[in-house]
């Protein structure tokens, strides 16, 4: 989904090189997802599972707006 990488790009652009470790990791986790799944945790549709932290998610979200 096109969206779902622009989105993504512009958090590994802006906020990536300067994020702690553990949200890059978290990041990394949020790649391995697939793209129905991702696109459902942004949009608020799903709530995200415990391996994926809804605040890192919620993170990303903001950075991108």
């Amino acid at each position: 989904m096109r969206e779902l990488d622009e989105l993504l790009l512009r958090y590994l652009e802006s906020r990536y090189p300067i994020a702690a470790d553990d949200e890059k990791a978290a990041f990394q986790a949020v790649l391995e997802l697939p793209d129905p799944e991702l696109n459902g945790y942004l949009l608020q549709r799903q709530v995200p599972t415990e391996a994926v932290s809804y605040t890192h998610l919620r993170a990303h979200e903001t950075e991108a707006d």
